[in-house]
């Protein structure tokens, strides 16, 4: 379960890793890919999938099948891409948040926190989002 905030400056995530209803271990939710900042939320083995797709060109032809619960954000200089299970790529606005706490991150976000305060924010209401939060800037 995740949450991955992007404010227009910061892209920031939880670090909770669960298996079924147990915590399993804290884990990196976002990367580096290219010239590209790529957070991913769902299956962990759905994220790595989109993250190869994703490093090789993401070709229409070759994409993974995902869970219908996997999405993903891609931040570049062109802007902040969301991707779900299908792999079309929404080029969306900030502030964007993704995953399973992003109701309490996004409303966070429009009282004026930055993505590091909006991620914290839904650690402390979503019971599937943890700390510690990572953070990167383009």
């Amino acid at each position: 379960m995740t949450v991955i905030v992007w404010d227009g400056t910061t892209l920031a995530a939880d670090s909770m890793t669960t298996a079924g209803d147990i915590r399993i271990q804290n884990s990196r939710k976002i990367r580096k890919i290219h010239d590209a900042l790529v957070g991913t939320a769902g299956r962990s083995d759905d994220g790595l999938l989109f993250e190869r797709w994703f490093k090789l060109g993401c070709n229409p032809a070759e994409k993974p099948v995902l869970d219908e619960e996997f999405c993903a954000i891609a931040v570049t200089k062109n802007g902040a891409y969301v991707y779900f299970d299908k792999l079309v790529p929404i080029k969306m606005a900030p502030p964007v948040a993704i995953g399973c706490g992003y109701v309490p991150a996004l409303a966070a976000l429009k009282a004026g926190a930055d993505a590091r305060k909006a991620v914290a924010i839904a650690c402390e209401l979503d019971i599937h989002c943890a700390r510690p939060i990572l953070c990167k800037n383009l």
